[in-house]
């Protein structure tokens, strides 16, 4: 951390014997295995696994949903997220189709709501914004 210009006070907790090791130092410190403090540690260590694996196999889920129509400008579909999405699901706020708040995340109800304005619309029922169908949209 301190190649990288932060100054942050760290330490490591070895799983097996809840050991904590500090910077530049050999041994390890035990605590008492009821002792709060190691419970808070312990508490905090699994909070940090439990974000980085869900944040993880939010990366691998959506490489998985890959779509030739995200590399498309205005080509859009579940998984998309940014200022595109965003402002489609503004736009969508303003004909009636979408109630949520915008998040630039294309979710189930971004999927939904696309999906009603193209039954209403008559176009295909695809939950899938190709670049003529965004500025359709965005025209109305």
């Amino acid at each position: 951390m301190l190649a990288a210009g932060a100054d942050v006070p760290m330490f490591g907790l070895a799983k097996r014997l809840e050991e904590i090791f500090l910077p530049g130092r050999e041994d390890s410190i035990l605590l008492d295995h009821h002792s709060p403090v190691l419970h808070l540690i312990q508490r905090i260590r699994d909070e940090a696994h439990r974000f980085a694996i869900t944040y993880h196999r939010s990366l691998r889920g959506k490489a998985h949903t890959h779509s030739a129509l995200e590399d498309i400008p205005g080509g859009l579909g579940r998984g998309c997220s940014g200022e595109e999405v965003r402002t489609l699901q503004q736009r969508l706020i303003g004909l009636g189709f979408y109630t949520d708040a915008p998040t630039g995340i294309y979710d189930e109800a971004t999927t939904l709501a696309v999906m009603r304005y193209q039954l209403a619309a008559g176009e295909t029922v695809s939950g899938v914004v190709s670049k003529a169908l965004f500025e359709q949209i965005m025209s109305r």
